[in-house]
């Protein structure tokens, strides 16, 4: 299996749909406006990342280290993120509708003005984002309470 490493570098705007980087190291690198869509990210190392603005429309992120990640304004529409570390990300604005959400760590997760709307979540830790959690209305307030305990 091939490795990628793109560590702490600039490396302007990427444009790669369908990309696949199984294991890639690209912590600290700087994605930003990234063209992404679809890309294979299992198991790499995004950790302190920055892919603001990026899109990741339909990317698989399984088991991938998001600690610390700029995914702000970033457009994850339908992506599926099982198993991720994304302590401390900041996912402000950022567009999750549809996503997939399951097993994942997301305390200390920014995720004002994130549009969270048909998102799939099972067995997410959302602990310490109760004061950034976008509640619109009572149900969601309520199942937000019942099904996070936040």
């Amino acid at each position: 299996m091939k490795e990628y490493t793109l560590t702490r570098d600039k490396v302007g705007r990427v444009i790669m749909p369908g990309a696949d980087f199984p294991w890639a190291d690209f912590q600290g690198a700087d994605l930003g406006h990234a063209d992404l869509r679809g890309a294979c990210l299992d198991w790499a190392n995004l950790r302190q990342a920055d892919l603001h603005g990026a899109d990741l429309r339909g990317a698989d992120l399984h088991w991938t280290d998001l600690r610390g990640v700029n995914l702000r304004c970033a457009d994850l529409r339908g992506a599926k993120l099982y198993w991720n570390d994304l302590r401390g990300a900041d996912l402000i604005g950022a567009d999750l509708r549809l996503a997939q959400i399951y097993w994942a760590d997301l305390r200390g997760t920014d995720i004002r003005g994130a549009s969270l709307h048909r998102v799939a979540w099972h067995c997410t830790d959302m602990r310490g984002i109760e004061k950034s959690w976008p509640l619109t209305n009572r149900y969601d307030y309520y199942m937000a309470r019942r099904r996070y305990r936040v």
